[in-house]
């Protein structure tokens, strides 16, 4: 699943899209699955809000997600 991916990789380096390496951005996939990797970074970021409630937010954010 995640080696599709990881060989973009390469091309967009070249296209300074990402200064991931295919290996960083495989275990990202393989470590967040089912969920795009940056799903991961953006609840980071709402956790970091002091009104952001962890967990009916999380279920919120992830019902939404998946919904779309």
């Amino acid at each position: 699943m995640a080696m599709p991916y990881a060989k973009a990789i390469p091309v967009a380096k070249q296209m300074c899209i990402t200064s991931e390496s295919p290996e960083e951005f495989e275990q990202r996939i393989i470590s967040s699955y089912p969920f795009h990797p940056d799903i991961r970074d953006l609840y980071a970021r709402f956790r970091e809000n002091p009104g952001f409630r962890q967990t009916r937010g999380l279920i919120r954010l992830m019902r939404t997600v998946t919904a779309r």
